[in-house]
């Protein structure tokens, strides 16, 4: 996503993996002049994933949302489905974030309250702009609080806020809380941050490690590492150093045991005089009371002349999170990674920072820049265990570099959990986006709702069996939900070309939010097997009974309906949830094309089937020069977007 008038590239870095017994070479190509993809050409190790870097130049590209797609290719071997692609430019020069867009803190009862964390609000614009932040929950009473509740930010000083938690009152459980950023120049305002709160029995022994990383560059020697412990009794800690053990030295002028709600500082030194030119490591081993498990910091410093250094690799390191992390399935893991290159330069904004879960099916995410090489973002937490891989991208420089943290993940059930590509059409089934005002919806993920619920009439619900799916806050309309799915119309007035936050709520428990971009329109035509392929819903407009099977061929000159989700906004106002009107029609208000057979069909109209909400129909004469057959492929255009690929039968 972009603001207007954008001149700097955006880049992400994306995994090719490669299941198979050996390596492959493979080709990589685009189909829009603003994506290219490098390497063009290249070897994917098996079992092991090469990264590929994705760049997008909105330069003088319009308000709008654009789809491309990058296809591989190898030789004997089957091509994968097109890696989709959509770029958002919005109507605006403004756009807001507020990172990480996911935090959880972990507490015992009756211990102290965890450390405050950081919200970094930063905005693409040109001058300075304001904003301001609200928190709410969903269970326990007024927990969760940001400090300060408004402020400033320019682009080159982003705000800090504080994000603290009151836990005096709390029973052992799992509490969900939300704070909104809100600016009222950006167009997609407001910005959602999911706050999870662990409170953990009495028993429970939880010890903090702050930073989780450090990196040494030029005349700073000393940094310190300061170690909590949340538990309701008192533990010790044990500390040793690996590493550059000459270069790094660890003191403490405190004792071993730390008492409920203490914490300890441990100085760290690193001493680059006399040291070449190079990149230096430690890792500082902490160990609490009689847990076998040892938690670590890692410690860089980077000695270099800046006159006569050159940069060859970047050296990506996370800065809040100890080795191994531990997560909650289904609650968001809050990221900060410093990255700097090997002369201690910081990377700056242009690169990216991309996080590719381990195993695969993991998934992946991207951190967003906030200043002075530091990114920031969140791992949804989707599946566990799992490792982090970051991979950190300079593309004007030609650098990368990656670390990995290892980590693992406990589960709580009942937590709604969003699969990653788990937001698509109801009609196309196709992952990345994007999604249109009005439009049919479906989510995939796991622990929704109990059962099955389909509303009995309508208009419909916005609740089915205590769960919703919302957008950016606020609630849509539901047709169906169940454990793993659940079917939604999005409000037909839906803001177009900026990407928006979902998630599903069930009772006091939330998902992770999800960023989709909105389009003006993305039609999807439906299919007869649901799958979003093949024999589309297309009847004959003179027996709308016959679907265009190969039994019941369209004639040539003959009137088709094409049904669709995804067309857009209409004529009048319509309530998403609420059947079309009858008189007047409601009529799509964007351009339409329809090819039957690649060849133009005359479009007799376009718009919401009356009686039924969110379905269009598209009454079209079937080209006379179409060549016919069993299987015609079918694509409607609206507003530069195209359908999914579907067929009828011509004759």
């Amino acid at each position: 996503v972009a603001q207007r008038d954008a001149a700097v590239p955006l880049t992400r870095m994306v995994a090719v993996n490669n299941p198979g017994g050996a390596a492959l070479l493979y080709n990589a190509a685009s189909t829009a002049s603003w994506l290219t993809v490098t390497p063009a050409s290249g070897t994917a190790p098996a079992g092991s994933p090469t990264m590929m870097r994705l760049r997008v130049n909105p330069a003088g590209l319009d308000p709008g949302t654009y789809t491309a797609q990058v296809t591989l290719s190898s030789s004997g071997v089957a091509s994968p489905a097109p890696l989709q692609v959509t770029l958002s430019i919005s109507f605006g020069s403004q756009l807001l974030s507020a990172e990480p867009s996911g935090l959880t803190f972990t507490a015992v009862q009756g211990g102290a309250a965890p450390l405050p964390q950081r919200l970094y609000i930063t905005g693409a614009a040109a001058n300075t702009f304001f904003w301001e932040a609200s928190a709410s929950t969903l269970s326990g009473g007024d927990w969760l609080s940001v400090d300060p509740p408004s402020d400033a930010s320019r682009p080159d000083s982003p705000s800090a806020a504080q994000v603290r938690v009151n836990t005096s009152s709390l029973a052992p459980g799992i509490y969900f809380g939300e704070l909104r950023v809100s600016s009222p120049g950006a167009d997609n305002s407001p910005r959602l941050v999911n706050v999870a709160l662990q409170v953990l029995p009495q028993a429970s022994a939880v010890n903090t490690i702050q930073p989780g990383g450090m990196i040494f560059t030029g005349a700073a020697t000393r940094q310190t590492i300061r170690v909590r412990n949340l538990g309701a009794t008192a533990t010790t800690v044990n500390f040793a150093v690996a590493g550059d053990t000459n270069i790094f030295t660890v003191t403490t002028a405190e004792g071993r045991n730390i008492g409920p709600g203490q914490e300890r500082a441990f100085d760290v030194v690193a001493t680059p005089a006399g040291l070449t030119a190079g990149v230096y490591r430690a890792r500082i081993h902490f160990q609490f009371g009689n847990e076998p498990q040892i938690r670590a910091v890692d410690a860089v410093l980077v000695a270099a002349e800046a006159a006569t250094c050159t940069p060859t690799r970047l050296l990506p390191m996370v800065m809040n999170q100890a080795t191994p992390f531990a997560m909650t399935i289904g609650l968001p893991l809050p990221l900060e990674v410093q990255v700097v290159d090997d002369c201690g330069n910081p990377m700056a904004a242009g690169g990216s920072v991309t996080i590719a879960g381990n195993p695969a099916a993991a998934g992946t995410a991207a951190l967003r820049y906030v200043q002075n090489g530091l990114w920031a973002g969140a791992w949804p937490a989707r599946g566990g265990p799992v490792g982090l891989t970051f991979t950190a991208d300079d593309p004007s420089r030609n650098l990368q570099g990656t670390v990995t943290l290892g980590g693992s993940g406990s589960t709580s059930a009942n937590i709604p959990v969003i699969a990653e590509g788990g937001l698509v059409s109801a009609a196309s089934l196709q992952a990345g986006g994007p999604l249109a005002p009005g439009g049919l919806i479906s989510a995939f993920g796991a622990n929704f709702v109990d059962g099955q619920w389909i509303p009995p009439a309508l208009p419909l619900p916005s609740v089915l069996g205590n769960s919703r799916l919302m957008m950016s806050g606020a609630d849509t309309a539901l047709f169906y939900a169940g454990a793993g799915q659940m079917n939604a119309q999005l409000p037909y007035d839906a803001p177009p070309n900026v990407v928006r936050q979902f998630a599903v709520q069930s009772g006091t428990r939330r998902s992770h939010y999800v960023e989709m971009p909105v389009a003006l329109a993305q039609p999807g035509v439906f299919t007869f097997d649901q799958s979003g392929k093949g024999q589309a819903i297309v009847v004959d407009g003179a027996n709308p009974a016959l679907i265009a099977t190969p039994a019941n061929p369209v004639a040539r000159g003959g009137v088709a309906v094409i049904y669709a989700e995804g067309l857009g906004a209409v004529n009048q106002p319509v309530v998403a949830g609420t059947a079309a009107p009858v008189d007047p029609l409601a009529r799509v208000v964007n351009t339409m094309a329809v090819t039957i057979g690649g060849r133009p069909a005359q479009v007799l109209f376009a718009g919401l089937t009356p009686g039924f909400t969110g379905l269009y129909q598209v009454n079209v004469t079937v080209p006379a020069d179409a060549a016919p057959g069993n299987a015609v492929p079918v694509v409607v255009t609206v507003g530069g977007q195209a359908s999914n690929a579907v067929t009828m039968a011509v004759r």
